[in-house]
């Protein structure tokens, strides 16, 4: 008889079955209750834009509040991607910024500068062990640019609900990073320093709006060094293009109703002043009536608008067409559909039939490797016929005026190369952003933006990439001398041009905004400009005008056929540079747009100077155009036409 302990279903057996099942138990139970290691990188906000929301076709600063919950500092990358809403693709290159959170850092904020091309998209970010959905960020449309109150997230007062707010702290120190914005409303000195109170000066002396608030006791704030222009005790002033408002009205009590009938109708202080400036003692009520019933027309202009969304990608799609049809390759498509058709032939029947022929096999297959290997080196060959053999960059810029000598600079680029090879792009100036504004297509590339800027990417033989960027540089003794201002009697304006302003194309001829009038302007032999107010014609007529080739999402001709010359590729594109150079919030404000009577603002076009050329030799030739937009002021002394 045997023993019962050696039986396999004995008790023995049972027990360390049981044993053995019970340790798996506990090791699967140890798996899930022992706590996955920390990452040394956690999100802890995310704010898109200025008030939660993003502009299409522009560059929105992107804040995100990071943390450290481990006694290991984070130093390192953290890439901001983005993806085709709903398939999941890559597209455009991937934004790469140096991040370091120190052990059980709490609270680090860190701003990426992101080019949002359209609403459907979804963004993430993504570094070492470590990635985080971003929410999609809510889509500005009709309401143009952010409106929002500036506030000191440490003082102690309650800030007001009626109003979106944007910590001051978190205010872009670049001014490129802020063509999102449209107006501010101040109640304190920001503790700024200088990088972020100059961008926040030179966003408003290129056309943004400021209302000046007081605090809980009455008083205004005060402002030092480089903000000390906003001390203007006037109940309204301009800086630059840029409007000041002052409201006896405190921050912490800003309603619907102040809003409403303060805020709202200076949102283009510019509009209405035509008006304002005819009207003997009306003072500020005169002016903000006025300006309320330009709000109003404009209100119902919008009603009849392209969605801002559509107007802005149509205008990018059809910059980067006629760029890229500057430099097409010049291939020889009948010699490649023969080939084509003939490697096809070889392929099948002609392999086919060799093999039916009960030949060897390695005769086959060695045959169809070699048809493979010489059609691809035809094909190689034949390829590369490309424009005038060369690399090549197009360019066309809008520049704006800003002090002391600055241009804010936006620009459209196409770059073709006759040499794949990955090619590192980087501009002059300060406050440097990229982005390839691509919708669909995945980028082999990098960008990185501000200190450092510079867009690597690898583009491939007789091929083109296409981006965008935005930069602030010095140009020097480019400027505007008034030498005649006399609207009223002669009807006439002179202007003496200096610097690179003085290489007016005239292929492009340049034009001017005076009032409600668009004029275009007579280039003399001795390089002065000259406007007759006669001459123009009301912007509301000229609106559909301009704003006809901004609305393109293809480009006007069939370029299969025909060759265009880059002149009037530049000059099909001048109307939309126009309209950018005014910077309107909505494409209608276009039809009741207005400027005060004691300025003008020029459109200059211009080859582009060297200080906009892409610091890369192996680049090759570049060119292209710019738009010099600046305000001209009316001399001490002088009248317009309606202080008769």
């Amino acid at each position: 008889m045997r023993n019962a302990c050696l039986q396999p279903d004995g008790p023995a057996h049972r027990a360390r079955s049981a044993g053995f099942a019970a340790n798996l138990l506990c090791a699967a139970v140890s798996l899930l209750v022992v706590p996955r290691p920390l990452s040394a990188l956690e999100v802890e906000q995310v704010l898109w834009g200025f008030d939660g929301q993003a502009v299409q076709g522009r560059f929105n600063p992107l804040s995100v509040e990071f943390s450290n919950p481990t006694g290991q500092p984070f130093d390192g990358a953290v890439s901001l991607r983005r993806s085709s809403g709903g398939i999941g693709a890559r597209s455009g290159a991937e934004i790469v910024q140096a991040v370091y959170v120190g052990p059980f850092e709490r609270s680090r904020w860190v701003q990426f500068y992101a080019y949002v091309p359209n609403a459907w998209e979804e963004w993430s970010l993504q570094w070492r062990g470590g990635r985080y959905e971003l929410p999609r960020p809510a889509q500005r449309e009709r309401e143009g640019p952010a409106r929002v109150l500036l506030y000191d997230p440490d003082a102690p007062l309650r800030r007001s609900g009626s109003m979106k707010q944007f910590p001051d702290h978190l205010f872009p120190p670049l001014v490129t990073a802020t063509d999102t914005l449209e107006t501010a409303v101040l109640g304190h000195a920001p503790r700024w320093q200088e990088p972020r109170a100059r961008a926040f000066r030179d966003w408003l002396s290129r056309g943004g709006t400021l209302h000046l608030v007081t605090d809980a006791g009455g008083r205004f704030p005060e402002f030092t060094d480089l903000l000390a222009d906003l001390n203007n005790p006037a109940e309204r002033f301009a800086v630059g293009r840029g409007y000041v408002f002052r409201h006896q009205q405190s921050a912490g009590r800003i309603d619907a109703q102040f809003i409403k009938a303060a805020i709202e109708p200076a949102l283009n202080p510019a509009l209405g002043q035509g008006e304002t400036s005819a009207v003997e003692g009306g003072g500020a009520d005169a002016e903000l009536d006025a300006a309320a019933r330009e709000l109003q027309r404009r209100q119902l202009a919008t009603s009849e608008d392209y969605v801002h969304s559509f107007y802005e990608e149509g205008f990018v799609e059809t910059a980067f067409t006629q760029l890229k049809e500057m430099t097409r390759p010049d291939h020889n498509w009948p010699l490649i559909y023969l080939l084509a058709l003939a490697y096809i032939a070889c392929v099948f029947p002609g392999c086919y039939v060799l093999g039916r022929r009960r030949i060897d096999y390695r005769l086959v297959y060695g045959s169809l490797l070699a048809v493979v290997a010489v059609f691809s080196v035809v094909f190689a060959l034949v390829g590369r016929r490309g424009y005038g053999e060369a690399t090549a960059v197009n360019t066309v810029a809008v520049a704006k005026a800003l002090p002391d000598g600055q241009w804010d600079v936006t620009g459209w680029s196409n770059a073709f190369v006759t040499s794949g090879d990955t090619y590192r792009i980087a501009h002059a100036g300060t406050g440097v952003l990229y982005s390839t504004a691509q919708v669909h297509e995945a980028v082999a590339g990098t960008i990185v933006n501000g200190p450092g800027a510079e867009f690597v990417v690898d583009i491939p033989a007789f091929s083109s990439r296409t981006f965008v960027y935005r930069t602030k540089l010095p140009l020097p003794e480019a400027g505007v001398q008034v030498i005649e201002w006399d609207p009223a009697g002669s009807g006439q304006i002179t202007l003496a041009l200096r610097g690179p302003l003085a290489a007016v194309e005239p292929a492009l001829p340049p034009y001017a905004i005076y009032g409600d009038r668009f004029c275009p302007l007579i280039l003399t032999d001795d390089r002065q400009l000259v406007l007759r107010v006669d001459t123009g014609m009301p912007l509301s007529a000229h609106a559909e005008t301009l704003l006809a080739d901004g609305r393109q999402t293809q480009t006007w001709f069939s370029d299969f056929d025909q060759r265009i010359p880059s002149e009037q590729r530049y000059r099909n594109l001048q109307p939309p540079l126009i309209v950018r150079g005014l910077a309107l919030g909505r494409p209608g404000e276009l039809k009741t747009y207005r400027l005060p009577l004691d300025r003008l603002r020029l459109f200059i076009f211009a080859p582009l100077p060297q200080e906009l050329l892409i610091d890369n030799p192996a680049l090759g030739r570049q060119a292209g155009q710019v738009v010099f937009t600046v305000d001209v002021f009316q001399p001490e002394g002088a009248v317009n036409r309606n202080d008769e």
